[in-house]
């Protein structure tokens, strides 16, 4: 894994932090799984990171789309087990 991947996922993972943060109370801004896949989209075109580049050949967007929902859901997981293994278990 690049370091470029990896500040990637964290700039990406603090853009949803952020967007989550400033209160907006739509549905879809609360899943922060479906907000990760437009983020990591957006930033995949911008900073031109792309997960098939060596296997598959490159389709304008569809190659963004699907790095951005790869990323959100791995990015997703480790959240999840972050919370899981640090957060006290309300009842």
């Amino acid at each position: 894994m690049s370091v470029e991947f990896l500040l990637f996922a964290l700039l990406g993972k603090l853009l949803i932090y952020l967007i989550q943060k400033w209160g907006v109370n739509i549905k879809v801004l609360q899943c922060d799984l479906c907000v990760g896949v437009w983020i990591y989209t957006i930033l995949s075109g911008l900073f031109q990171i792309r997960l098939l580049e060596d296997v598959y050949w490159y389709v304008p967007l569809v190659s963004e789309f699907i790095t951005g929902c790869v990323t959100s859901y791995l990015v997703h997981l480790v959240t999840i087990g972050f919370r899981e293994k640090h957060l006290p278990v309300i009842l």
